[in-house]
């Protein structure tokens, strides 16, 4: 069974995912502002509820941001663990 690794497409796709993880921040931070306008506006329990909504969602999206991370860094890991064994067994030779 062989077994090939394309080095640039490793560094692409872990350029590729934090590029849309900073994309993701990007629109979100745009919808928080505009959102926050809006939920000034509100009193009582209606407010309450959507911080508590806001609250939750936010948790989810930071591990969803810190799944992004790990991700990136598992492939750029990948990448250069794979480069290195690929050196070092070319040097035997």
């Amino acid at each position: 069974m062989d077994f090939q690794v394309q080095y640039g497409a490793l560094d692409q796709a872990a350029a590729d995912i934090n590029t849309g993880a900073g994309n993701l921040d990007s629109c979100l931070s745009d919808l928080e502002q505009t959102l926050n306008q809006l939920v000034a506006s509100w009193e009582g329990q209606a407010q309450e509820a959507y911080q508590a909504a806001q609250r939750k969602w936010n948790e989810g999206l930071n591990g969803l941001k810190d799944v992004l991370r790990k991700t990136s860094t598992a492939v750029d890991s990948a990448r250069t663990n794979y480069q290195q064994t690929d050196q070092s067994s070319a040097a035997r030779f």
